[in-house]
């Protein structure tokens, strides 16, 4: 199965933002670190390398210092998540493929647009119950907030093989209807009502299988 799964700085995380070139190149900010913000195990925004801005040009001074949840890790790589509605009907599994898309600004005029960020192909799933010797050589967040914290909390990580694409693949109503066909009408309606970001945002802050992977020429 492979699913489309939401990630990275959104509009609630102003003034960070994941910065769109004009000719599809893109840096990837993750989102601020919410449940520990304080873990020593976690990076800082100013410990990131980004690939086409310097980090005190991309990161308000003020964030220089904040832990981040650095998730997807592509590192690794992998990803990780807590069990909640947002994967309500997700079958949970080693060799799940997820797609990432984050919300993106372009440099040029200042508009937010939706893009393809990075793959995972799953090898292994863990539900972080308890502490496991392979844990010892991943990076992931939740992962190192277990290490710190040594409580459950019904996270779970998915590790395998990965990347952070070199230019992202705009995520249009256009192929928001040929990746999910059964929800074009759907889609349609909503970005009719609401405008492109909403009315995307709202169908796809959940997770969902795509079911014509065939249309992403990304693996």
């Amino acid at each position: 199965m492979i699913y489309l799964v939401n990630v990275g700085a959104n509009s609630s995380h102003k003034p960070l933002f994941s910065p769109l070139l004009p000719d599809g190149r893109f840096d990837f900010v993750p989102i601020p670190e919410k449940w520990t913000p304080n873990c020593p195990l976690l990076p800082r925004y100013m410990d990131l390398k980004f690939r086409w801005f310097k980090t005190e040009e991309l990161i308000p001074a003020k964030f220089l210092t904040v832990k981040v949840h650095n998730d997807p890790c592509f590192d690794d790589p992998s990803y990780g998540d807590i069990y909640s509605i947002r994967w309500r009907g997700v079958r949970l599994s080693d060799n799940m493929t997820l797609v990432f898309y984050a919300r993106l600004k372009r440099i040029d005029n200042k508009r937010s647009v939706f893009g393809i960020i990075g793959w995972l192909q799953g090898e292994k799933l863990y539900k972080i119950r308890e502490w496991k010797r392979e844990f010892e050589r991943l990076k992931n967040p939740h992962i190192l907030r277990f290490k710190y914290t040594k409580r459950y909390d019904r996270s779970w990580v998915c590790v395998g093989e990965g990347e952070l694409l070199d230019r992202t693949i705009l995520f249009t109503p256009e192929l928001a209807c040929a990746l999910f066909p059964s929800l074009s009408n759907k889609i349609r309606e909503f970005v009719t009502r609401f405008g492109y970001m909403r009315g995307l945002s709202m169908l796809f802050r959940s997770v969902r299988r795509i079911e014509n992977p065939g249309e992403l020429d990304i693996f």
